[in-house]
């Protein structure tokens, strides 16, 4: 549950202070390589440098028990006749 993270430590490659922002936690420490953290405490990092071989993927659920939005992968639909703003779009996002 989101409420529980205050609980552990994360580590992170991410802007730190993003991460406390969205997820309302303080102990969130910066690393180069999350994989090194991985039995430290709960890793976050982005979709791209997810290696499946060597963590097990997690969601966070809220208090109503859904899922976290920001645990969620983004996934975006377009038509081709707007390829060129979904191509800005996905820019903005990574």
């Amino acid at each position: 549950m989101v409420k529980d993270l205050n609980r552990y430590d994360i580590y992170t490659n991410l802007d730190v202070a993003l991460i406390k922002k969205l997820f309302s936690v303080e102990k969130v420490h910066q690393v180069d390589d999350v994989y090194e953290s991985l039995d430290k405490g709960i890793v976050i990092t982005s979709w791209e440098n997810t290696d499946y071989a060597r963590a097990e993927i997690v969601h966070v659920l809220q208090d109503s028990g859904e899922r976290e939005p920001l645990s969620r992968r983004p996934t975006l639909y377009f038509s081709q006749a707007h390829a060129k703003e979904a191509n800005d779009l996905k820019a903005l996002l990574t």
